[in-house]
């Protein structure tokens, strides 16, 4: 799996600044990390499910 390094993080987080503007930024940010988390969130308990594993809520 390729990696991602510091200088095409840089150009990813130039292009968005560009795009998105300075205002809109820390706002999309944490839209795309809440929207990451859910999908971590399920993407696990999709696998728990098919492997058996009891819930973490039991």
């Amino acid at each position: 799996m390729p990696t991602i390094g510091l200088g095409e993080i840089l150009i990813i987080l130039t292009v968005a600044l560009i795009v998105i503007g300075p205002q809109q930024l820390p706002e999309t940010a944490r839209k795309i990390g809440i929207f990451l988390h859910g999908l971590k969130t399920n993407a696990n308990v999709l696998k728990d499910d098919i492997l058996g594993r009891p819930d973490k809520n039991e």
